[in-house]
């Protein structure tokens, strides 16, 4: 399954910062709370890097790593007969009402 990951920058004066989040697939982000869903199992790295306007930098990184697919957690979360109905195991249903759909589950 896709795993959506909430990443935060910590800085005691993040208004003169520049944030940059990179990841391996070539996607980046500049902001200071990035989001970046992961598609499938593997291990993935970000990379941060906070700029201050003096040109001073730093850099931090962290290990992401993803365990199952999708597929093979619905296959776990719904019957046979659900598995049949979009509407309840689609990527987009939201079968628990809980505002996620299931591809973000």
């Amino acid at each position: 399954m896709p795993l959506l990951v909430h990443f935060t920058a910590n800085a005691s004066n993040s208004a003169n910062l520049l944030f940059v989040w990179t990841f391996e697939d070539g996607d980046f982000s500049t902001a200071s709370n990035a989001v970046k869903i992961f598609p499938t199992p593997g291990i993935y790295h970000a990379r941060l890097t906070a700029n201050d306007s003096s040109g001073n930098n730093t850099n931090a990184s962290v290990t992401i790593t993803v365990t199952t697919t999708f597929s093979l957690w619905k296959q776990s979360k719904f019957t046979p007969a659900e598995l049949t109905n979009s509407v309840v195991s689609g990527d987009s249903a939201d079968p628990d009402q809980d505002a996620l759909p299931n591809l973000l589950e």
